[in-house]
């Protein structure tokens, strides 16, 4: 699990972030957000979406949760 999560660490980065809307009740939080991520060993740039879930316990993160384009993540990881 750490190897995958490394690989993606280390394809992508953000080149832009911007939060479109976020709700928050009592300890959870939700963030839709637009991002611009290269991917790194092709250099293609891409426009995509993230949403992330939030559960924060004792001033803590206490569990993260992110969907993404999986498909577009797959696509991209896959070109040499």
């Amino acid at each position: 699990m750490r190897a995958t999560f490394a690989t993606l660490v280390a394809a992508f980065d953000i080149l832009d972030l911007t939060l479109l809307t976020s709700v928050i009740e009592g300890n959870k939080a939700a963030m839709h957000w637009w991002v611009t991520i290269k991917h790194n060993p092709t250099g293609e740039v891409r426009d995509t979406e993230l949403f992330d879930l939030l559960t924060i316990e004792s001033g803590r993160i206490a569990s993260f949760v992110q969907f993404a384009d999986t498909a577009l993540i797959a696509r991209l990881m896959t070109q040499k």
